[in-house]
């Protein structure tokens, strides 16, 4: 198989993953679009605002992408290394937004500690939540893996 066909299967199974794992996509950009016209909200607070939720959707495209042009054939990485990419962008984010409440917002910092923020990050994401990110990464990732191996031999 040509080489095009082996690199077009990690954005095809990411995109699809990515669509998966952000559903709210088109609602939420109706309603930035709103909130722009509406109430003036600057460019710059509606794209960090998108970010924050849109990155870690993101994380199994790019590790799809990344595993592709590494040329990994076996399974463990493509099916490991999405969601743990995912839980780590989750709590990377935590920690950022903790540290910006603290330093920059108008809560006290003793009002909540970050491991406070962290622990509450993971009583709410071991939920259902995870569980249908996980099933989505690891369905992805053996799809993305399947066609990847075909693609090669």
């Amino acid at each position: 198989m040509p080489i095009a066909r082996q690199t077009s299967v990690a954005p095809i199974w990411g995109g699809l993953c990515f669509i998966l794992l952000y559903r709210t996509l088109p609602a939420d950009l109706v309603l930035s679009v709103q909130l722009m016209h509406q109430y003036g909200i600057p460019v710059s607070q509606i794209a960090i605002g998108w970010l924050v939720t849109a990155l870690p959707a993101l994380m199994p495209l790019l590790c799809f992408m990344a595993l592709a042009h590494r040329g990994q054939s076996a399974l463990w990485p493509w099916l490991v290394l999405p969601p743990v990419a995912w839980l780590l962008c989750q709590f990377a984010l935590a920690i950022i937004a903790g540290i910006v409440i603290t330093r920059f917002g108008l809560a006290p910092p003793w009002s909540e500690t970050l491991s406070d923020l962290l622990f509450r990050l993971a009583v709410r994401l071991w939920s259902v939540h995870v569980l249908t990110v996980l099933l989505t990464t690891l369905a992805c990732g053996y799809a993305c893996w399947r066609e990847y191996r075909q693609a090669r031999a």
